[in-house]
């Protein structure tokens, strides 16, 4: 169950729905220790992810950017 929610609040993506949906698990797992490990792994990978995909975008974006001025 908590895997659903925790993928349910990555498809959110407006800062202040994400936020409140990242609280509201919190309030929901406050009291289990192992829980609240998982959502902390699960979303810090996901943001990893996210980062070295924006990397890899900007990347490409400089090459493409070099090649148009050859």
């Amino acid at each position: 169950m908590l895997k659903k929610e925790l993928e349910a609040l990555f498809i959110i993506t407006n800062k202040k729905a994400f936020t409140a949906g990242l609280d509201k698990l919190y309030d929901k797992y406050k009291n289990d220790p192992k829980a609240i490990k998982e959502i902390s792994v699960y979303i810090k990978s996901g943001l990893k992810d996210v980062g070295k995909r924006l990397d890899d975008i900007q990347q490409e974006i400089g090459v493409k950017q070099k090649l148009a001025k050859i």
